[in-house]
Parts: structure tokens; sequence; C-alpha cells
């Protein structure tokens, strides 16, 4: 156990708070939400989507944001996604679910909106998807 006068010498460094979501990734989110055709997402899901949409505004940790991303590709499910999601599905998800800094949850973000055929989107996201994307790039 670390010693108060450790830390307050400044010898060991405090444990660290997990790193707050900047308001950029929440919108990333709820963008391409708001852009997936809903024959491609699951019926329970569409009548959740307002608690859903209040639960991403209300995340303020990545692993909170991350919880409300994995019930989205849950509510698309397989069937909605490329076939080769399939085999990285449950890798993506613990990665996910486990993510504590915003950078990686931006890239897990890109890479399943990646696995989201373009069938699946509105055509209007086609055209923004490129800006959103590196968008979520610059995320640190």
């Amino acid at each position: 156990m670390l010693s108060l006068t450790a830390l307050a010498a400044g010898l060991v460094a405090a444990p660290r708070a997990e790193a707050e979501v900047p308001a950029g990734l929440t919108q990333a989110v709820l963008n391409f939400e708001a852009n997936l055709q809903y024959p491609a997402v699951a019926t329970p899901f569409v009548s959740q989507r307002a608690a859903w949409v209040a639960a991403v505004r209300a995340a303020q940790t990545p692993a909170a944001l991350g919880a409300q991303l994995a019930q989205l590709e849950s509510a698309l499910g397989l069937a909605a996604t490329q076939p080769a999601w399939g085999a990285r599905h449950a890798q993506w998800r613990d990665a996910v679910q486990s993510a504590s800094q915003s950078a990686a949850l931006a890239r897990l973000l890109v890479e399943f909106e990646g696995a989201t055929p373009q069938t699946m989107v509105r055509v209007a996201w086609r055209r923004q998807r490129g800006a959103w994307a590196a968008g979520l790039r610059a995320v640190r």
C-alpha cells in the first residue's frame, strides 16, 4: 500500500482516474447511429433508442461509452455487418468493453463502422463518413 508521505512528497504518482470522453467522440457515436437504416437494427433497440441516446450523452468515461457502443453493435447483430466481422466480433466486443482511453474507443468505433455494409447506412452518411473517420483518428 502506498504511504501518504510518499504521495505527498511526489515520489509516487497517485493512481490516475479514467479519462473523460471528449464531446466529439460522444457525438460521433450518435452520428453513426442516427445514420443507420433502421431495418438493420433489431426491433427491441428501436423501442429503447431514447434511453440509449440518453445513456450515450451521459457517458463520461470511455468504459461507459464503450458499453453503449457494444449495445449498439449487439442491436445490429452479425447479420447486419460484413461477413468478416463474425471472426472479429468477440475480440472487438472485449476491446470496446475494456477501453479506458478515448483514442482506443475512437479507433474501435471506426472499425465497427467499417464493418457495417453501405446498404445499412443512409446515403448521406456515405458522403460524410470520410470526414467523420478522420475526426475520430484525431482523438487523443
